[in-house]
């Protein structure tokens, strides 16, 4: 099984980076696992796995195929068999239909199709994970709430199941003996139905929650559990500071209910990370200013040192989605409004005066840039016609978490020709 992520430089100790879905369908095929960039005596196995966590990923399928001197095209290969699993690999129009022998969808305990061809599994029992000085339980799959925008909600993770509350915790003080480095893995921690005894039963042996996505609707019950469970840095999907927006995608909450919780959790963290997008239909961003100027007047309430991090990702109009049909961003609208974001966070405090914020160095904070977006849409709609070439020559030493605009230029423009002497100048 090849793990597809990019460099693992990035994460100050990799050893403790868990991908449940890649651990599972590992032990599910009784197989070794390794890294994409590392090399390994093929000839003992038959059958190789790559788990694809994001859609930019399966261009690291191909450099390793070359690297072992298999067959990169499903056609002219006559020794291995290829399958691709993962939620980057699922809902790409049949992209890698020319390089792999097959695609699994969904999950790999399942025992059942949904309407889309999915492998789903009724009753949540997945085994925790440890690795390292961590471990990951997981407590629910899929996501009750299913905005219109959302992939992950209408297609990657399935109707909402919860595992039972006595299995979670049978796994959570079995992993405590090892470690108090628990994540329990959810698209939405607050959402789970038993939350007050699992938290209870977390605070009991010690089990803290350092970060945790968190659905705003949801987010009143876990309020009273934030400073038991040291959750301090709490990931919140607000979307859009447009109110009509939100509730245009699913985001049934208004201003005055929004306010309240984000008052209630600036009274108990010193960092929040507020998930925004840019791009949805008919987001009004005037409000989206005004939002900064109450925020910057809440967080001056407190005694206490906050952070506020507004994190932009772009709208994606995602197959499968209530959404799939929407017009892709302007970005030169995009481009006028960060201005006037940046300037207008920097007057609030929120950023530093002398921050010069320029392309590579926003830390994530503003989405993909054009070129890189493009690219993933590409990747996502495209079909094997147009993207066979061009996810096996085009960047044919792979890929980073952060695509360059001249290696997303590559891509986009590949008309056939090799393009691995450009890139090894490069690197050079």
């Amino acid at each position: 099984m090849v793990d597809t992520f990019p460099a693992t430089r990035v994460h100050k100790n990799p050893d403790n980076l868990i991908n449940i879905g890649l651990e599972y369908a590992a032990t599910a095929m009784n197989a070794d696992v390794i890294h994409w960039k590392e090399t390994v005596d093929i000839s003992k196995y038959r059958l190789i796995g790559f788990n694809v966590m994001y859609l930019t990923y399966t261009l690291n399928i191909a450099p390793f195929l070359r690297r072992h001197k298999v067959g990169i095209l499903r056609d002219e290969r006559d020794s291995h068999e290829i399958i691709v699993g993962g939620p980057g690999a699922t809902n790409i129009n049949n992209a890698l239909g020319n390089i792999v022998d097959s695609t699994f969808y969904g999950e790999i305990d399942g025992h059942f199709h949904d309407d889309s061809g999915f492998h789903r599994s009724l009753v949540i029992d997945s085994p925790a994970v440890m690795k390292g000085s961590g471990a990951v339980v997981e407590i629910a799959r899929g996501c009750k709430h299913r905005c219109t925008f959302c992939e992950y909600g209408h297609v990657l993770g399935g109707r909402y199941r919860e595992k039972d509350i006595e299995l979670v915790k049978s796994q959570v003080l079995q992993c405590s003996k090892r470690t108090k480095n628990i994540t329990l893995r959810t698209a939405n921690l607050a959402g789970y139905s038993e939350l007050d005894e699992l938290l209870g039963f977390c605070v009991k042996h010690k089990i803290s929650q350092r970060w945790s996505d968190v659905a705003i609707l949801d987010a009143e019950k876990i309020l009273p559990w934030m400073k038991a469970l040291h959750l301090y840095t709490p990931k919140i999907g607000v979307e859009s500071f447009d109110e009509a927006t939100r509730k245009a995608v699913g985001k049934g909450f208004d201003d005055e209910y929004l306010e309240e919780i984000l008052k209630e959790v600036l009274s108990k963290c010193s960092t929040i990370h507020l998930y925004l997008i840019y791009g949805l239909p008919n987001d009004n961003y005037e409000n989206w200013f005004l939002w900064a100027e109450r925020l910057a007047k809440l967080r001056e309430q407190f005694s206490h040192k906050i952070r506020i991090d507004f994190s932009i990702t772009n709208f994606s109009p995602c197959p499968g989605t209530p959404l799939s049909h929407a017009p892709q961003i302007d970005f030169a609208k995009k481009a006028k409004f960060l201005e006037r974001w940046v300037t207008t966070l920097k007057s609030l405090g929120f950023y530093k005066a002398d921050w010069e914020v320029k392309p590579g160095n926003d830390f994530g904070r503003f989405g993909r840039k054009q070129l890189s977006h493009e690219m993933t849409e590409l990747i996502r709609t495209a079909g094997p016609e147009i993207l066979t070439g061009k996810l096996t020559e085009s960047l044919p030493f792979g890929v980073e978490r952060s695509i360059i605009d001249r290696y997303a230029k590559r891509f986009l423009e590949y008309n056939g020709e090799t393009m691995r002497g450009n890139i090894v100048r490069d690197r050079e």
